[in-house]
């Protein structure tokens, strides 16, 4: 989370518990590195029995950043066709620019 108004929503819409946003071992910046682990456990809890629709519904409500993963683990993306060369680059050792 962001700021403390995504926190608050995280809680109220994802994890269904909006009393999370007032608890004081969680308030402020320090939550992303203190309570990182108890906050993944939860987030783990709260969504197990959802679909992944249910998931992606209830980060859409909290108007929250998430992204999904692919089942695979992205084997199945395309991979990225590689770099073109400059027209400058050397073809054969020579340059296009400098013939010998």
């Amino acid at each position: 989370m962001q700021n403390e108004r995504e926190w608050q929503a995280f809680c109220r819409e994802v994890l269904r518990r909006p009393e999370l946003a007032a608890d004081e071992r969680d308030a402020g910046n320090h939550r992303s590195d203190a309570a990182r682990a108890e906050v993944q456990a939860l987030d783990r809890e709260a969504v197990a029995p959802l679909t992944a629709a249910e998931v992606v519904a209830r980060h859409d409500d909290a108007a929250s950043a998430y992204s999904r993963a692919p089942a695979d683990g992205g084997r199945g993306l395309p991979r990225p066709a590689p770099a073109r060369q400059p027209a400058h680059a050397p073809v054969d050792g020579r340059s296009r620019r400098h013939p010998p």
